[in-house]
């Protein structure tokens, strides 16, 4: 499922041609001239049956302020096909280079989960960043 700005890109990727971006095409930045949120949210995922199972991410972004603030970028899960959603990690900052994320989900063995990639800008002030790309998303088991 898939809100906001939230698409598949060539404008950056860190294996392969392409990664999940939010932000605009046209403009290369995620400012609507209003606040702006979105989010990525996988398929169910079974843990069932895992012993340290791990979720690893490459991230690349640049956005408004060093401050969990403004420009929020959150990893989430959900345990109940997202009626509710808890945070994995607040990602902050300007990191324009890749890395990669890895985040325990031992916490979930033997549930079956969704993992959702969520950005807010807050509000519909300095939004003319690059964005947040995500790309290589995978569950080890």
């Amino acid at each position: 499922m898939v809100g906001g700005l939230w698409h598949l890109t060539t404008n950056r990727a860190n294996s392969a041609s392409n990664s999940v971006w939010y932000g605009k095409e046209a403009t290369r930045n995620y400012d609507t001239g209003m606040p702006t949120y979105g989010y990525i949210t996988s398929k169910s995922i079974s843990l069932l049956g895992t012993n340290s199972p791990k979720l690893t991410f490459n991230t690349w972004y640049s956005t408004e302020t060093p401050d969990v603030s403004y420009d929020i970028k959150r990893v989430q899960i959900t345990t109940n096909n997202g009626v509710s959603w808890q945070n994995l990690k607040t990602i902050s900052g300007k990191q324009a280079v890749w890395y990669q994320e890895s985040i325990s989900l031992s916490s979930y063995i033997g549930k079956t989960i969704k993992i959702r990639f969520y950005f807010n800008s807050v509000d519909r002030m300095y939004n003319n960043y690059e964005g947040w790309y995500i790309d290589d998303i995978r569950i080890t088991k």
